[in-house]
């Protein structure tokens, strides 16, 4: 819960808790409006589109799209963070456990980016083609972005393995600039 809580944090140097947590709730909300926005043309093209072939096409490659990038760019140290070292690196915690915390964590935080993106253009094809073709729209849209975010953090973790924590944070923050 405690990651959870951290992934939508915003720089907080110098600002009172009243401002921290209005600055969150202001990020949040951008973050739905644009999402939201996103899946509204996806909805409109579902709706106005004669071929379900493009629109799946479209929207599952933007579900992965945005998935690979909340990946890459927010959870850039989603399995191996320099901080937890020195907050559990003394705790009898075992390496599974930790990683299954932080992969959950990971997943929850996509499952919920791609559930704003999506209920639009899933509630569009369940309206327009039918409960049975919104369902597998929906689960096409939920497959696609757990496939991404499990093969970027298995990208993640082969590199970090391969080149270590330090180059690859500087990779990362590189990619980000």
């Amino acid at each position: 819960i405690v990651a959870l809580k951290l992934d939508f944090r915003t720089s907080s140097v110098g600002r009172s808790q009243f401002r921290r947590n209005a600055s969150t709730i202001a990020g949040l909300a951008g973050q739905f409006i644009f999402y939201t926005l996103v899946g509204a043309f996806l909805a409109f093209l579902v709706w106005f589109s004669g071929s379900l072939f493009l629109v799946g096409t479209i929207a599952a490659s933007y579900t992965m799209f945005i998935v690979g990038t909340a990946v890459l760019l927010d959870h850039n140290s989603a399995l191996a963070s320099p901080v937890d070292y020195a907050i559990l690196g003394f705790r009898p915690i075992t390496s599974r456990t930790y990683f299954a915390v932080r992969l959950t964590n990971v997943l929850v935080y996509t499952t919920s980016v791609t559930t704003v993106a999506s209920w639009l253009p899933v509630t569009s094809l369940w309206l327009r083609h039918g409960p049975a073709v919104g369902a597998a729209g929906a689960a096409a849209l939920y497959g696609s972005s757990l496939a991404t975010a499990f093969a970027m953090l298995l990208a993640y973790a082969w590199m970090l393995r391969l080149v270590g924590p330090d180059a690859l944070k500087r990779a990362l923050s590189y990619v980000q600039l």
